[in-house]
């Protein structure tokens, strides 16, 4: 119960009777069910930063109740794809209409506000879009998949991975395979380094010697994760660049030299 809220014990109307439009003495609302207004630094520098990246929050689109509380503690739900919906549900106050063009560089915004708010995750919504979201009769029969948002960022994916990212990996991944197979020439602490593309396993002579290495490579910033028993993995993004992959294998040969005592 709220403080000061309603004894939920007693004073409720019975079946058939009216509720009170009025709670507290005088005709006013009580306490606990007045929403207070965001106030304060935190709150006022949240919202100059949404407005500075021109992002939109569900917690004003839809008129969230919440809203004062949440970014009083710097935190807030994104919402993307513009604030028109094409849907008119009467529970919810976001604006209905034709959406916007879609915004290609809201994610980024998104990413950036995220990072200077300092949160270790973030809350995204979307307006729904018919365009999106309205599949003909017999068009989807799946029981797990399918879902209509799902399939478009897939087939977008697998547009991107088409469009030179398989190559990219093949390249960078052929360098960075080379590269550590010429640094266990120099270190025999690596027992086989082994992969494809931009997965790449290096094997070293135990479990201590893997995580010794692991950690090294972390402190270093280079993440690397152990796999199976003595095994670190190698698997950066398809978009790594060959000038990434150099720095990573001057790191990683540097982790695996504390590693073994040199």
């Amino acid at each position: 119960m709220y403080p000061g809220g309603p004894d939920l014990d007693r004073a409720l109307p019975g079946p058939g009777e009216p509720i009170p439009e009025n709670a507290g003495p005088g005709g006013r609302r009580p306490e606990w069910l007045k929403v207070r207004l965001g106030a304060g630094e935190t709150y006022a520098g949240l919202r100059r930063l949404l407005r500075d990246e021109a992002l939109h929050t569900v917690c004003e689109e839809a008129r969230c109740p919440n809203q004062g509380e949440c970014w009083t503690l710097g935190t807030a739900t994104f919402m993307v794809l513009g604030s028109v919906c094409t849907r008119n549900c009467g529970f919810c106050a976001i604006e209905t209409g034709r959406p916007p063009e879609t915004d290609l560089d809201e994610p980024r915004r998104v990413a950036e506000a995220a990072r200077r708010m300092g949160l270790r995750h973030a809350v995204i919504t979307m307006v729904a879009r018919d365009d999106l979201m309205t599949w003909e009769i017999g068009a989807h029969g799946s029981t797990y998949g399918g879902n209509p948002l799902s399939c478009a960022a897939a087939l977008a994916t697998i547009d991107l991975i088409e469009d030179g990212l398989i190559e990219n990996a093949e390249r960078v991944g052929s360098f960075l395979l080379d590269g550590l197979r010429d640094m266990q020439v120099r270190r025999p602490l690596i027992k086989e380094v082994r992969g494809l593309g931009l997965m790449i396993g290096i094997e070293f002579q135990d479990h201590d010697t893997m995580i010794a290495v692991e950690q090294a490579a972390f402190r270093r910033g280079l993440l690397v994760l152990g796999a199976g028993d003595d095994v670190v993995r190698m698997c950066p993004p398809l978009v790594f660049r060959r000038d990434q992959a150099e720095t990573a294998l001057e790191v990683f040969e540097e982790a695996v030299a504390e590693a073994g005592g040199s």
